[in-house]
């Protein structure tokens, strides 16, 4: 049984967004207000794991460069059907500024239901309905020579962290292309914003235009550093949280930052063993194996000054493990297939099944298994040439809902309004809302010992007790009194007896107590009987006869 009103005493003394947050929740329960069209709740699909499953990602956006009736659209990809959509006020005379267009960079965010929300370019955001929601979204469009399209090949994705269902985070990078002299006098470019943030909330209204990933985080970084044109997302090991990982240029480390419930609120964790890339050469992705174990990142690899010599064209193409517990990326496998000739890497995509991984540019396209434990082997299975998902190209790639790694520019095929050349591929990361499932336990004598409680989490089924940690006082398991508020006696009266469920039906008593397991504003709710030894003799002990094992009347 879920609990949304039971818990006011308990967020006393929350930090007042979280309070804010709270409230807002109780409010959507109790009037029974949709949250973007739907009631406040999660749908699981079969494997929620699976990204490509999510209804978050059932709307593609697929913009023209200049469209004449200023006109973008939109692909429906289970119903196999695409509209146009156009901002109300277009007008011929101000095509520049009222079109819908974009080029490379773009996302659309849907509901659990599989609803289109809002959907962005890059440097504008609108509604499903066409309404200009900001403009002010900081994607790298070329120092200006693109106007309002983003210019990075996947240098945008809209994420949600599945415990917050009212915002959606526009996640930007910057391009590499009209940056002025690449050299070392040089190396920062002419123009950008590095990575930044805007929220759009469920109803697609406007939180926040993008700012600097580390302006609520820090002091002084602002997290204005350049990246390859390619990022990637992932659960974290607790199952609800999400690691963004980006592959900085001049250095020789990755940078991931966490997303959870409460946005971006701790320091970026830095790996090393990256690959050294400059300005000129940093057409480069980054995917995450579909279990999250493992990260791939590819990017041309230039011989002049470079200081990774050590794998120099073999680092085209790498393969790591990933702590998803704690962001940390090791264990580098160098495995593209020639040492001495390297390639731009515009799309670099694991296979649904974890199996393969295949990239693509324009000068090149291949894959190689996965599956094999070595460097060696892995770089000895690599097949140059185009795939049977990726040719040597300037489009785009992103996981369709059937789980196939499909190209811009075999989407452009299937339908007449976009067809011809149009690069851009939607990057989203928006799992389904999540809530916390109490395994139903009970009933016990009161003189049974200490009980382990369990919560998973509905869609994933992850051990929901390891999203808390130790010493936070605002989640865990609490045992509620009559009035609903948290204070009753019950559980083992420790941290760890919070956090792990350790209830103690000696310190209950008799009676039926209620439990709620609470966790970043979600929460879910299990009664729990104790009875007396005697009663429970009489009315159990053919049923449960271990619960009165050792007690004599």
């Amino acid at each position: 049984m879920r609990l949304f009103f039971a818990t006011l005493t308990y967020t006393r003394n929350l930090l007042p967004m979280k309070l804010i947050r709270f409230i807002i929740y109780l409010l959507l329960i109790v009037t029974g207000i949709s949250i973007a069209g739907e009631a406040f709740g999660q749908t699981c699909p079969n494997n929620s794991r699976d990204s490509w499953t999510w209804m978050g990602h059932n709307n593609w956006f697929v913009p023209l460069w200049a469209p004449a009736d200023g006109a973008g659209y939109i692909i429906d990809q289970r119903a196999n059907t695409i509209k146009s959509v156009k901002q109300s006020n277009f007008s011929i005379q101000n095509a520049q500024t009222t079109s819908i267009r974009g080029y490379q960079g773009i996302a659309a965010a849907s509901d659990d239901n599989g609803k289109l929300i809002f959907f962005t370019n890059g440097r504008k955001a609108w509604k499903a309905d066409g309404t200009l929601i900001s403009n002010k979204i900081l994607q790298g469009n070329e120092c200006g020579s693109v106007e309002d399209r983003g210019s990075a090949v996947h240098g945008c994705m809209i994420v949600r962290h599945p415990l917050q269902p009212l915002y959606y985070y526009i996640i930007t990078i910057d391009d590499i292309v009209n940056q002025g002299v690449s050299g070392t006098g040089d190396q920062n470019g002419a123009c950008g914003n590095g990575v930044t943030v805007a929220i759009i909330d469920s109803s697609g209204n406007l939180v926040q235009h993008s700012e600097p990933i580390e302006k609520k985080i820090t002091s002084g970084k602002l997290g204005k550093f350049r990246t390859t044109e390619g990022f990637s997302a992932t659960f974290h090991g607790n199952g609800v949280d999400i690691w963004i990982t980006f592959h900085p240029l001049w250095s020789n480390q990755y940078i991931s930052y966490l997303l959870t419930c409460d946005g971006f609120t701790t320091p970026a964790v830095k790996s090393g063993d990256a690959p050294w890339v400059e300005i000129a050469y940093a057409n480069g992705d980054v995917d995450f194996s579909p279990d999250g174990k493992r990260m791939a990142a590819g990017v041309e690899i230039y011989s002049t000054g470079n200081k990774n010599m050590v794998h120099y064209a073999y680092g085209t193409v790498n393969v790591y493990d990933f702590d998803n517990w704690t962001g940390q990326i090791t264990n580098r496998k160098a495995v593209y297939p020639k040492q001495w000739s390297s390639q731009n890497i515009y799309n670099l995509k694991w296979t649904a099944d974890g199996k393969e991984l295949h990239w693509n540019g324009t000068s090149a396209a291949g894959k190689l298994n996965t599956t094999v434990n070595t460097q060696a082997a892995m770089r000895a299975s690599a097949v140059m040439g185009n795939t049977q998902y990726l040719s040597n190209s300037f489009h785009g790639a992103a996981m369709n809902y059937k789980g196939e790694i499909e190209q811009r520019n075999v989407t452009n095929s299937k339908f007449p309004q976009i067809a011809g050349s149009k690069f851009g591929a939607n990057d989203m990361y928006i799992p389904p809302l999540e809530e916390p499932d109490i395994e139903e336990v009970g009933p016990y004598c009161d003189t049974s010992d200490v009980v382990d409680l369990n919560t998973l989490w509905l869609c994933t089924g992850i051990d929901a007790e390891k999203a808390i940690k130790a010493g936070d006082m605002d989640n865990g398991y609490y045992v509620l009194d009559a009035n609903g508020n948290i204070g009753a006696k019950g559980m083992v009266p420790t941290d760890s007896g919070r956090i792990k469920g350790l209830f103690d039906p000696k310190l209950a008593g008799e009676g039926i107590h209620k439990v709620v397991f609470i966790f970043c504003g979600v929460n879910d709710t299990i009664d729990i009987e104790v009875q007396k030894c005697a009663t429970c003799i009489d009315t159990l002990k053919t049923l449960r006869p271990q619960l009165c094992a050792g007690n004599t009347y």
